[in-house]
């Protein structure tokens, strides 16, 4: 339909038509939204629509503006951006299929869980490097609405599958529709199971405390025993001490608890441990802030003498929470940056145009 909207703007630029080959291009985008109104599509409807009518006002602008293309592409060629792109793109094709670049490479790396999610990485700087190489083009309004098309394409094509989101399995097929609520909320103690601790499949491997847990997780990851799914299921061990320790609510990662000790203790959860978590124990208006820790892979944590409520909380890895301002930060600082530039770039423009104007006044 897209391609479809494009014909008809082509055949209204040759008939002198152009309002109406614009209106007619509109509706025949809008016609995939009664078909499939996944949020994809309705974003990529958007924004196809957005810069098809900017093209069509900067119709003047594709038309007048002559350039040289072959001085065009030469500049391009000695762009560095396009050689610092290329390496990068080399670099993330080696996360994708080496593993010895794993092996040295910092420990942040691996909270991506999977090495497929570095195709997103290189989704994006291919689109970065595409649009470099086309600069030449940039004035060919019949290349510059292929394109459109190309990324309107690109943009539904690089969203989840159908099946992520319209039906869950419950054991016995995919059968009911997922909603919000279902998204929003996690029964399970499953979340994060993906990205697993390797001590688990470490047959040589002997814990120092004889009522772990990590005995009775291996047998469930690695051989035919049940799975605790749910709340009811949701295990725990005092590797130290000695108390009462009640799960009150569950919503993975998300873990409220009632606890009492008489003595100091060391508790350990059927949950595999990851750098992020943190735990906070609330009594009679104190309030306990504890960092958990890694003990044969599944999270563990001490509570001193007492009687507690209790919630555990993924709030990310200390990497993670001191990066994130500086993104946001950054997001800012690029859009400063652009508008910026493209300023300077006007005036340059204007400056060299006032220049010429008055070089052809008469003496």
């Amino acid at each position: 339909f897209s391609i479809i909207s494009i014909f008809v703007l082509y055949v209204g630029k040759k008939k002198n038509k152009r309002k109406l080959a614009l209106s007619l291009a509109i509706v025949s985008s809008l016609i995939p939204l009664f078909f499939s109104p996944r949020i994809e599509v309705c974003l990529a409807t958007c924004l196809f629509i957005v810069v098809l009518i900017f093209f069509e006002n900067k119709n003047d602008a594709f038309e007048e503006e002559s350039f040289n293309l072959r001085k065009e592409i030469n500049k391009s060629i000695k762009n560095p951006e396009i050689y610092i792109i290329s390496i990068l793109l080399i670099v993330t094709l080696l996360y994708l299929y080496s593993d010895k670049i794993w092996q040295i490479s910092p420990s942040i790396f691996r909270n991506c869980q999977f090495p497929f999610r570095f195709w997103g990485i290189f989704g994006m700087l291919s689109i970065l490097l595409i649009a470099i190489i086309c600069k030449p083009f940039k004035n060919k309004k019949t290349f510059a609405e292929g394109m459109l098309v190309l990324s309107t394409l690109l943009l539904i094509l690089n969203m989840g599958p159908v099946d992520k989101r319209i039906a869950y399995e419950n054991g016995n097929g995919f059968t009911s529709i997922v909603n919000d609520d279902y998204v929003k909320k996690s029964k399970k103690i499953g979340v994060m199971n993906e990205y697993m601790p390797r001590v688990f499949y470490d047959d040589a491997y002997e814990s120092s405390y004889p009522n772990s847990l990590y005995y009775s997780t291996k047998l469930m990851i690695r051989y035919t025993h049940d799975y605790n799914w749910d709340i009811d299921g949701y295990r725990h061990a005092f590797l130290k001490g000695s108390g009462d320790f009640k799960v009150t609510y569950l919503n993975s990662p998300e873990l409220n608890f009632k606890v009492s000790v008489n003595e100091d203790c060391l508790i350990q959860l059927q949950q595999f441990y990851y750098d992020g978590y943190e735990v906070n124990l609330y009594s009679k208006g104190q309030n306990i802030k504890i960092t958990p820790c890694y003990i044969d892979g599944l999270l563990s944590f001490s509570i001193p003498k007492g009687q507690y409520e209790g919630e555990l909380r993924y709030v990310g890895s200390f990497s993670y929470r001191v990066a994130r301002p500086f993104l946001y930060s950054s997001i800012g600082v690029l859009f400063a940056l652009g508008v910026t530039c493209s300023e300077i770039e006007r005036n340059k423009k204007r400056n060299i145009n006032c220049f010429y104007s008055f070089k052809r006044k008469p003496i």
